[in-house]
């Protein structure tokens, strides 16, 4: 094996936890159990990969694949032999492993392959391994047909190419075998390929839908063919029902509940079924082909099948459908709604962008939403699910991931903001989220999000965050007032100043000890948070509107500087000697302050966070139905939380009020400040948003301490 070119890192990571996840357990390796544990770590590799490629062309399942491996002593350069099921054809695969995707084939290697091949065709089948003789009767069988077809395939962990030496030598192989027929090919897959056909395993499977255009519909043929119709409601009714989430797949965003514009959409379906496909803007659905049967006339039925079916516009109508048709199926039956069907093939990603991107009008559109358009976010879903197993959700409305199961592409986002290493970007989320999402060159999204992270990465940055968090909240209890303050308002900056004293090196690694050193954030988030509170003391008084400190990056430049410095040297600042209390100003209830702000966009998944008492008498319930920590907002100044459990709307303080009813927690308060329980991940609870919006709003007031009115009603 020779080095080439190095190509992508994250690339070669990638592929490798596929190899582990998908053959571990089912690769022999008996032959080197007495090897050290790095050998036995490449043998692995090095055969999964050629079971990999087994599994790519050869149509069979995992087990099959790993039973095609008779690499070993004996094997004569080839590492695998694959079958197809239908046809008489055979793979004979030489595969090389590389863990930093340099593999690449030497003459000696192809000749191997070369003089293996010969063997087989000669049938000297008693010079293989014993790993063979299990496949020997299926070879005989497929050199015995008359129409033998043999493909030689090198699999590298590399870019694929071949040496020039080395791709005569493969060339004057198969001339050899196919001077009266072609009966030899012979074909190189290198890391491009094993990325690809991994994501394609990833990626849900297409979707068929039949459509009914039930009075006539236009035909467009040029640039695009393209049909425009009225269909019954019911069919998009059904088309939810059977696919669900699916169907949303290159939605912008899924169902974002009862907001504003989906409860007038399900209102005129059930009080005027009849006027609902004029007052409605319709569906958009993408497709790689259309089907139509019969296209006698454009004035009549046509009943149309679409081929890899994607709803790009129009998630809210269907979901809004499909609720009123659980409740009034007759209404549903009356409408009709408008439906325009596009075949554009996935390769044409250009333009199937800019029509879902076009489409969006009715709900608002935040620039959140159109990050789901970004290819880079399906690659770091697919990541996450291949090398570590986990779920990551970045289309608004989508269930998030509970604890370990996996994080949202907020809360990603937060934690990659406060793993930078210039505190400007934590600064910025704190005066305003959404510069998260700003995709301009100096936006937050393009320093985030390119070059693209490893799921790795994210996962272990999101990790330090929220461990971070459960710090701060542990020491919530023992702080006076303004610590406390700063410890809110400051969380951000504190996990940068975290990432930027934690020891990060080598965690990428498989295996690295990450959970041993998570251990040692609780500690160094007390002593930075201690530092942190004497210097903003010192530097800005006792009076300063924290949100102006810690929004502005220059301020935060500072601090950082000022509190790192002092870790360093293990000098200890002189703490300040205290403040007293100001007159006290009435905060207006979280609720409508946030409603009124507009500060949280319908959809948002909110996450009840129960205090310690609370996870003690209510834990086994809540964890019965992950549904129960979960709630969508929407911007009702009442009743702004959907529960998960029964899709019905509730105000902070009655849902965390009925969730102790319905766990039966016999010492439950009488009352709750709900706003504190419930929290959006990676940007703080509903009392803590609606904190950060009051001290904006009276930064022109002077000093005056707060108290929070946060009696919602029930």
């Amino acid at each position: 094996m020779n080095d080439g070119t190095t190509t992508d890192g994250p690339q070669i990571r990638f592929i490798r936890d596929a190899l582990n996840r998908e053959f571990s357990g089912l690769i022999d390796l008996s032959d080197y159990g007495t090897r050290p544990e790095a050998h036995r770590e490449q043998a692995f590799l090095s055969r999964a990969l050629a079971a990999r490629t087994a599994r790519l062309l050869a149509d069979v399942d995992s087990a099959e694949a790993a039973d095609c491996v008779i690499d070993g002593f004996n094997d004569r350069g080839i590492d695998a032999i694959a079958f197809s099921r239908e046809t008489p054809e055979i793979w004979l695969v030489q595969a090389k492993w590389s863990d930093r995707g340099r593999a690449r084939l030497a003459t000696a290697d192809i000749l191997k392959l070369i003089d293996g091949l010969n063997r087989l065709t000669e049938r000297r089948y008693d010079e293989f391994n014993q790993r063979f003789e299990r496949l020997s009767e299926q070879v005989e069988k497929v050199f015995f047909s008359p129409y033998c077809k043999i493909h030689l395939v090198v699999a590298v962990a590399g870019d694929g190419h071949l040496a020039p030496d080395v791709a005569s030598l493969l060339d004057n192989a198969m001339s050899s075998y196919n001077h009266v027929a072609k009966v030899v090919d012979a074909r190189v897959l290198g890391i491009a390929d094993f990325h690809s056909a991994i994501l394609s395993d990833t990626s849900p499977p297409p979707i068929d839908l039949s459509l009914t255009f039930t009075g006539g519909f236009h035909l467009a043929s040029m640039p695009h063919v393209s049909y425009t119709g009225m269909a019954s409601a019911v069919e998009p009714a059904n088309w939810h029902e059977r696919f669900g989430p699916r169907l949303y797949e290159h939605n912008i965003r899924r169902y974002l509940g009862p907001t504003s514009v989906n409860h007038a959409i399900s209102t005129t379906l059930v009080d005027d079924p009849q006027s609902f496909g004029y007052l409605n803007n319709g569906i958009t659905v993408l497709c790689d082909s259309v089907r139509a049967s019969p296209l006698i006339s454009t004035r009549r039925p046509a009943l149309l099948t679409l081929h890899n079916a994607r709803v790009v516009n129009g998630a809210q109508t269907i979901a809004s459908i499909a609720h009123v048709h659980q409740n009034a199926p007759d209404a549903v039956a009356l409408a009709s709604v408008l439906v325009r069907v596009i075949c554009v093939s996935d390769a044409d990603e250009g333009l199937a962008t800019r029509i879902t991107a076009a489409g969006h009008a009715q709900n608002r559109v935040d620039s959140r939403d159109f990050i789901a358009l970004d290819s880079q976010q399906a690659l770091i879903r697919a990541d996450f699910l291949v090398s570590l197993g986990k779920d990551y959700v970045y289309r608004r409305g989508a269930l998030a991931p509970v604890d370990d199961a996996g994080c949202t592409v907020v809360e990603a986002a937060t934690a990659l903001a406060c793993a930078d290493p210039d505190p400007d970007l934590v600064a910025r989320l704190r005066g305003d989220s959404s510069s998260l999402w700003d995709p301009g060159p100096d936006g937050g999204y393009a320093r985030l999000f390119e070059p693209r992270p490893t799921a790795r990465e994210i996962w272990q940055a999101v990790q330090l965050v929220r461990k971070v968090n459960e710090s701060l909240h542990a020491m919530v209890s023992c702080l006076d007032g303004r610590a406390a303050a700063i410890s809110d308002r400051g969380s951000l900056l504190i996990a940068h100043l975290v990432f930027r004293a934690f020891d990060t090196q080598g965690t990428e690694e498989p295996g690295a000890d990450w959970e041993a050193r998570l251990d040692s954030v609780p500690e160094l988030t007390r002593r930075l948070l201690s530092y942190l509170v004497s210097v903003v003391h010192a530097e800005f008084g006792r009076h300063t509107l924290l949100n102006s400190v810690f929004a502005n990056p220059q301020r935060c430049r500072h601090l950082a500087a000022v509190v790192l410095g002092f870790l360093r040297t293990g000098q200890a600042p002189v703490p300040d000697a205290g403040y007293s209390a100001s007159r006290r100003l009435r905060r207006p209830n979280s609720v409508r302050l946030l409603v009124d702000h507009a500060r949280i966009a319908d959809g948002t998944q909110v996450v009840y966070r129960p205090g310690r008492a609370e996870e003690s008498a209510l834990g086994s319930w809540l964890n019965a139905d992950p549904r129960r920590f979960l709630a969508t907002w929407v911007n009702d100044p009442k009743r702004p939380l959907v529960w998960a459990a029964d899709g019905k709307q509730y105000s902070p303080s009655g849902l965390v009020l009925l969730i102790w009813k319905r766990a039966e927690w016999q010492g439950a308060p009488p009352s709750v400040a709900g706003a504190r329980h419930w929290l959006i991940p990676g940007e703080g609870t509903l009392d803590q948003l609606a904190h950060e919006l009051f001290e904006v709003s009276q930064a022109s007031e002077g000093p005056e301490s707060l108290e929070t009115d946060d009696r919602d009603e029930r």
